[in-house]
């Protein structure tokens, strides 16, 4: 019944041209920030470690941080109603699918699997 009740909370829905619309109350929507923020800030402290590797595979990873952390960042800006591409969904699901930081969350955990079941 929990879950149940978790699930009415938040909507993700899917609509045309496989995007996704997510509706947040406001604290879904301040602890969906906090996540990102945490987690886009953790690949940028790891970028520290690769500045000044000169192999073109570490610039490479840097690069893909990087564009992940932009991709993180972008999202944590929107408001509690949004739409995104299907692209920057699975973008943002295989980012933080795996996400320890995510564990300590039920409510996104919840939030995630929702739009796991739609992208699949």
């Amino acid at each position: 019944m929990a879950k149940t009740q978790l699930l009415k909370n938040y909507m993700v829905k899917r609509l045309d041209h496989g995007r996704i619309r997510f509706i947040l109350r406001p604290d879904e929507h301040l602890a969906l920030k906090a996540l990102l923020e945490e987690v886009a800030d953790d690949m940028l402290d790891g970028l520290d470690e690769f500045a000044d590797a000169v192999s073109a595979w570490l610039r490479a990873l840097a690069q893909e941080m990087l564009t992940r952390r932009y991709l993180l960042m972008t999202l944590a800006d929107k408001e509690n109603t949004f739409v995104l591409s299907k692209s920057e969904a699975l973008g943002v699901l295989s980012i933080l699918w795996s996400e320890p930081l995510l564990e300590t969350r039920p409510i996104l955990q919840i939030l995630f699997g929702e739009l796991h079941q739609l992208l699949s």
